[in-house]
């Protein structure tokens, strides 16, 4: 059968825009992925190990000042019991509608660098996740995906709303920063299923005025 002239030539032009839009999409959120954080003049914040020794529970937290690190307070689970990168801490704050804890540590050689971003995460926002574990010592894990939908309700973190990032959620990641493309922190990772890591939102705000009360 013998199709008319102007069909063929339509034919051929719905074709040749599915091929483009079937390579430029995909490599247009491949190299996306690769210049996250990496353009960005704001360096991430420096991650450490949060663990309880004696009962074998650990995760992460970050510096938010020299000697004041954020983290959340479901790994508090005894306050005279912590460590800090194997350095004892004190808790000096507990939030349990926000599921935040503050720990403070006397010594420290850090120099913190974190930003917040002012901005709410949006649905397909490329985000990243630094994290430390506890084997071997000092090795610092980063995942990438993307926002898989926010302001979720929820029923087991404190009281406010969650964000759903689709990336699989490792043991200890909680505690961990959630980075924008701009290393600027926008979240806070307090657990996750086998298909999506859960945090809930960060602000400057939340994290330094119960300090400053």
């Amino acid at each position: 059968m013998k199709y008319p002239d102007h069909l063929r030539y339509l034919f051929i032009l719905v074709l040749c825009c599915t091929c483009i839009t079937c390579v430029t999409f995909p490599l247009a959120w491949g190299i996306e992925a690769l210049l996250v954080g990496c353009s960005s003049s704001v360096p991430p914040p420096a991650v450490v190990l949060v663990e309880h020794p004696t009962v074998g529970v650990w995760g992460n937290g970050f510096y938010v000042r020299d000697d004041l690190i954020v983290t959340v307070k479901h790994l508090v689970l005894d306050p005279n019991n912590i460590k800090v990168d194997g350095q004892a801490a004190r808790v000096v704050y507990l939030d349990s509608e926000l599921d935040l804890a503050l720990l403070e540590v006397k010594t420290s050689t850090v120099e913190p660098s974190v930003k917040f971003s002012r901005a709410n995460l949006r649905p397909l926002q490329l985000v990243r996740c630094l994290s430390k574990v506890l084997l071997p010592r000092n090795t610092q894990l980063e995942v990438q995906g993307r926002v898989a939908a926010v302001d979720v309700k929820n029923e087991f973190f404190g009281t406010g709303p969650v964000d759903y990032l689709d990336i699989t959620a490792q043991p200890g990641f909680s505690g961990s920063p959630v980075l924008d493309g701009d290393n600027r922190v926008v979240g806070i990772v307090v657990g996750g299923t086998w298909n999506f890591t859960i945090s809930i939102p960060l602000t400057e705000e939340l994290v330094l005025w119960p300090r400053l009360e």
